[in-house]
């Protein structure tokens, strides 16, 4: 539960309310930047997958990507290559993944997923618009 509401409260220190997708990317960046901070507290949330949360915590950061998701097809217009709580679970995956690889496998690239975080995370988000 505390490791949720350090992310939580993160990424709502982060999001500006500028635009969906602009919040949409600053929270993947935050999850990520979270992640490879704090990995303990990550997988914590995430024991094994995003797509199969076991706690509630973990699933409320699910769904607040996939609402944002929700609000970002609305506000660009874009057409998404799968349905939202789809999208939702693989970009989390992504993120995971990074997490993964970044503090278990070559704990020296940790530093360079945060230096270029926005733009992996950028990458990321354009890789969704149609």
């Amino acid at each position: 539960k505390q490791s949720f509401e350090k992310l939580d409260a993160s990424i709502a220190a982060a999001t500006r309310k500028l635009s969906a997708l602009e919040d949409l990317r600053l929270g993947l960046e935050t999850t990520l930047r979270f992640g490879l901070n704090a990995p303990g507290h990550f997988f914590l949330l995430f024991p094994n997958k995003p797509s199969t949360c076991f706690s509630s915590e973990g699933t409320r950061i699910l769904e607040w990507f996939e609402s944002k998701l929700q609000a970002s097809c609305l506000e660009t217009r874009a057409k998404w290559i799968a349905p939202p709580p789809e999208t939702a679970t693989f970009m989390l995956s992504a993120v995971y993944g990074m997490v993964t690889f970044g503090t278990r496998f070559r704990p020296d690239l940790a530093e360079t997923f945060l230096k270029y975080r926005k733009n992996v995370t950028q990458n990321l988000v354009e890789s969704f618009k149609a």
